[in-house]
């Protein structure tokens, strides 16, 4: 009996040694927890913070269901202190508000400490229109960049903008992208011409994007822009039309050629292979333009076949005309020009039919 007693006794006293021994004090703390944090959706956050233990700190989670935020970071090493910095991307799909995320510190005393972060979400960022600018404006070059090129917003995916472009060497090749037709504002290109593998920037210092032009005259693009995601894609487009001999502009109201009033026999010539700049390329300079006036494209002067190109949207409009997408095709329609008198530069590419008309 007294010897069971005894073992009783060590077996107690071994459990309440085992029990002293155990680290015990007072939580973690925590300084310099960052918040509130403000962010947007598809936008990066980071938790910031320092936190601290006694004897040892051996975790820490920053949850959030509704953003099925779960990060679990384990101490292993036990640190008394801790510099937590965790970038975190805010869905897609956020809403707008704020939003409450639970950071919770653990010590080797499974003791334990939650701090909460506010996270202010912005209502998603949308834009109406995107334009391409650069060198390959030849025309005008990135001076004029109110006369910047507006791009196609994709219909199956609308967070893209596309546009066909030309490209030659000596600097034409470049491209960037514009929220508006001028530099104040949305202003997106590489971080590093030499290096795109950097990805890109929104910011006055963003650099251009230069397109390969192979040697040819000119190399032709698809480029593909989405602004949320801050991506680009630009893709080689070959030319699979035969070169076009001639083209002319028939219409009224050019005091140069009283006889034209829609006779196709008394149509405006371009030139072909405009200064050079390629086969598909055509255009006149200095064309006075009356008051009221309208416009459309033929390839001969015998009638209106077999080449008949309008616009795709028609109808009165204002200059300039940058980039305007052209249709072949009988019965397509012709462009306006009220009360706009002046000298005019009009050029039109044939293999991407797009059409540029601007005053001098």
């Amino acid at each position: 009996m007294k010897t069971r007693f005894t073992y009783i006794f060590l077996i107690v006293a071994i459990a309440f040694s085992i029990m002293g021994c155990k680290k015990d004090g007072p939580p973690p703390t925590g300084i310099n927890v960052i918040t509130p944090l403000s962010g947007e959706p598809g936008g990066d956050i980071t938790f910031g913070g320092i936190f601290n233990d006694d004897y040892g700190l051996t975790q820490i989670s920053i949850e959030y269901l509704d953003w099925s935020l779960s990060k679990t970071i384990d101490l292993s090493d036990e640190p008394l202190t801790y510099t937590l910095d965790f970038t975190f991307q805010v869905p897609t799909d956020a809403s707008a508000g704020d939003h409450t995320i639970i950071i919770t510190a653990y010590n080797n005393s499974e003791k334990m400490t939650e701090f909460t972060v506010v996270v202010s979400v912005s209502e998603p960022i949308s834009y109406d229109a995107i334009y391409a600018v650069g060198g390959f404006m030849w025309w005008w070059g990135w001076d004029n960049v109110n006369l910047s090129y507006p791009m196609t917003q994709d219909e199956n995916d609308p967070n893209w903008y596309e546009i066909d472009i030309p490209v030659w060497g000596g600097d034409f090749n470049t491209v960037k992208f514009l929220g508006q037709p001028g530099w104040e504002g949305d202003n997106w290109g590489l971080v590093s011409s030499s290096d795109p593998s950097m990805g890109m920037i929104n910011g006055e210092s963003s650099e251009s994007i230069y397109l390969d032009d192979k040697g040819k005259n000119p190399a032709y693009y698809r480029v593909r822009f989405n602004p949320y995601e801050m991506t680009y894609t630009a893709e080689e487009l070959i030319p699979d039309i035969p070169v076009q001999a001639n083209m002319y502009i028939v219409g009224n109201g050019y005091p140069e050629y009283p006889n034209l009033d829609w006779n196709t026999t008394e149509a405006i010539p371009l030139q072909g292979n405009l200064d050079g700049y390629g086969e598909h390329i055509f255009g006149i300079y200095s064309l006075e333009l009356s008051s009221d006036v309208s416009m459309k494209f033929i390839g001969q002067t015998d009638g209106w076949t077999p080449l008949d190109v309008g616009f795709e949207i028609g109808g009165e409009l204002q200059t300039p005309l940058t980039w305007v997408k052209c249709v072949a095709g009988d019965g397509t329609a012709d462009v306006k020009f009220k009360d706009q008198a002046g000298k005019y530069t009009v050029v039109y590419d044939h293999f991407l039919k797009r059409a540029l008309i601007w005053q001098e």
